[in-house]
């Protein structure tokens, strides 16, 4: 927490130093989320347990290098996992758990003119791959990134993302994307602000095709991992892998969006498959933006028995611009993340955010 007040400091120094420079500019932004997590019955253990994220970076742009952003984020992590001490899902209820506490996000820069887009360095490829925009408001990990590419490889997603370069070209007719990323993060237990080049320990390789049509947006991509990573500290076990995703969104009419997920793995793996689904209702209630959110997520195995399933609903209450509070139930069917046979859990979920641009 130390370091993270020191990097804070350091950005509030540079923005005052160069704030007066017409020829840089500085966006900053800070992001606060606080979540309690209440495990009703089953899982590991009744309890409560809260997790928090904490956010901070700026944009930088300047005259002297035309069409270039750089982007630096700084994160810090706190309270304990849900899906470790309640519940011992395998899909992850919480999209802001984390191994780690204090860890750098993004430091890239970002390059755009007319319809390409170029980014290098350290960033999240779940930014602009297998992205489910309509699916933002859920909380379960997988409708952020199906979890079978989490499960049986590496992912720069977060917690932990590495340097990679991503490539992007809007061909009017359909948009093309692929990226490279190194494909083993630095100690994923370790709590620091380390990070590193492994080019003997495999890449990450991505290649994407988006669609729109109308008022429905496809994406189809190739997902390959080719490192062989082995975490004995974090009981991680991996091995070059191969997958196929799809994402399908689109809107019904203006207030309601729906979407589709799929992902199959291309090699032999016990969680093999994965399939997603849900809708979103939007609405505004008082001058409040309201939006009401279904999941549906499920991860196949090659042992049936380990099978789970998650239904999630969401409720995201939008107060002003920098206020956000969800309310939210997940009921997990067959929590499959241990070697224990554990009953069907139901958790309550409330979730706080602060964000300030």
């Amino acid at each position: 927490m130390r370091n993270f007040f020191l990097i804070l400091v350091f950005l509030m120094v540079f923005k005052f130093v160069f704030a007066k420079d017409s020829l840089i500019v500085l966006s900053n932004r800070f992001n606060l989320t606080y979540d309690v997590y209440s495990n009703l019955y089953g899982g590991i253990r009744k309890g409560t347990v809260y997790r928090n994220l904490m956010q901070m970076g700026t944009e930088i742009s300047s005259k002297y290098l035309k069409n270039t952003l750089l982007n630096i984020k700084i994160a810090n992590a706190g309270g304990q996992s849900p899906s470790s001490n309640l519940v011992g899902d395998l899909q992850t209820i919480s999209n802001i758990d984390a191994d780690v506490s204090l860890f750098i996000y993004e430091l890239y820069l970002r390059y755009v003119k007319n319809k390409t887009w170029l980014k290098f360095g350290i960033h999240n490829l779940n930014e602009d791959f297998v992205l489910c925009e309509h699916a933002s408001d859920l909380i379960n990990s997988s409708f952020g990134i199906p979890s079978l590419i989490t499960v049986n490889s590496f992912a720069s997603v977060y917690p932990k993302t590495t340097l990679g370069l991503s490539f992007s070209h809007d061909f009017s007719i359909l948009k093309l994307k692929t990226a490279v990323f190194d494909g083993f993060p630095d100690k994923l237990y370790r709590n620091d602000l380390a990070w590193g080049i492994h080019l003997y320990d495999g890449i990450v390789h991505i290649l994407e095709v988006e669609k729109n049509v109308k008022n429905n947006l496809y994406r189809i991509g190739l997902y390959n991992y080719t490192g062989c990573l082995t975490e004995n500290e974090a009981n991680i076990r991996l091995v070059p892998n191969h997958f196929i995703y799809s994402v399908v969104s689109g809107s019904i009419d203006s207030s309601k969006q729906y979407f589709i997920q799929f992902a199959k793995s291309l090699k032999a793996s016990m969680h093999h498959y994965y399939l997603g689904t849900g809708f979103k209702i939007n609405y505004t209630i008082r001058r409040m933006n309201l939006s009401s959110n279904f999941g549906l997520a499920y991860a196949g195995n090659t042992n049936k028995s380990k099978d789970e399933i998650v239904l999630e609903f969401a409720n995201s209450f939008q107060i002003a611009e920098k206020y956000k509070i969800t309310p939210d139930f997940q009921y997990i069917i067959n929590p499959s993340g241990t070697n224990k046979h554990l009953s069907n859990s139901f958790v309550l979920i409330l979730r706080c955010q602060l964000m300030v641009y």
